[in-house]
């Protein structure tokens, strides 16, 4: 059998939302900021789709989603955004994704364009800017059978498929330990909302913590971290 495997690259840029703070009272907010701040909020999840092709068609077998990768990178205004050392110190807080240089190089100029022309279109008096950017790495992987091995490839891919999707236990879900957290700026990887000083949070076996319902109603699905795949017990 032959196989084939390639890869795209997407994204979209969001605006969260606008904020408002206090600002002196003798200043407009447009005066005393010149321009927001910006919070840039990224994330990353690779996404596989397996085919199978025959001599008279193409058929899909299964998506796999692997963890969700979330990276959180803050700009005090729009000219800091449009700097090449911005831009070289976002690339270095996302060198741990699975994109190469070139696709960082590309994904980080075209979301400070985006950011920018957010920058400029920003409601009167705000001065925080909050923007979502969420990036699928796909992987398309297709396999040339021949009548004979189009069985053993269909079963091959029923049984990957299977296993990937096993939820954990009730009781490893229940089990799981509940620590106060007590650290600003750090967010749910699954919900990507920011834990607040004093929020109760989940911690899984592997020491990565989450929303108590978030990674719960994750669990339910699939038995394993949503970040580094360690496995909960199944049944």
């Amino acid at each position: 059998m032959e196989e084939e495997w390639r890869q795209e690259v997407y994204w979209k840029t969001l605006k969260l939302c606008e904020l408002t703070t206090s600002t002196p009272s003798n200043l407009s907010a447009r005066s005393f900021y010149s321009s927001p701040q910006i919070n840039l909020y990224f994330s990353c999840r690779t996404l596989t789709h397996h085919w199978l092709s025959d001599q008279d068609s193409v058929e899909f077998l299964r998506e796999e989603l692997g963890p969700l990768l979330v990276n959180y990178f803050h700009v005090n205004n729009k000219e800091a955004l449009c700097s090449a050392n911005t831009r070289e110190n976002i690339q270095r807080t996302l060198n741990h994704w699975p994109l190469s240089n070139r696709w960082l190089s590309r994904l980080i100029k075209d979301v400070s364009h985006e950011t920018r022309d957010m920058v400029n279109s920003v409601s009167s008096g705000c001065n925080v800017l909050n923007v979502a950017i969420e990036v699928i790495h796909k992987h398309v992987h297709t396999v040339f059978a021949n009548d004979e091995e189009v069985d053993l490839v269909m079963q091959r891919s029923m049984e990957e498929s299977s296993s990937v999707t096993v939820p954990a236990t009730d009781a490893s879900i229940e089990s799981l330990e509940r620590k106060t957290m007590d650290c600003a700026n750090e967010s749910c990887s699954i919900c990507l909302e920011e834990f607040f000083n004093g929020g109760e949070a989940a911690c899984m076996p592997c020491s990565h913590m989450f929303h108590r319902d978030c990674i719960a109603e994750w669990l339910r699905t699939s038995h394993f971290c949503p970040l580094c795949r360690f496995e909960m017990p199944t049944a």
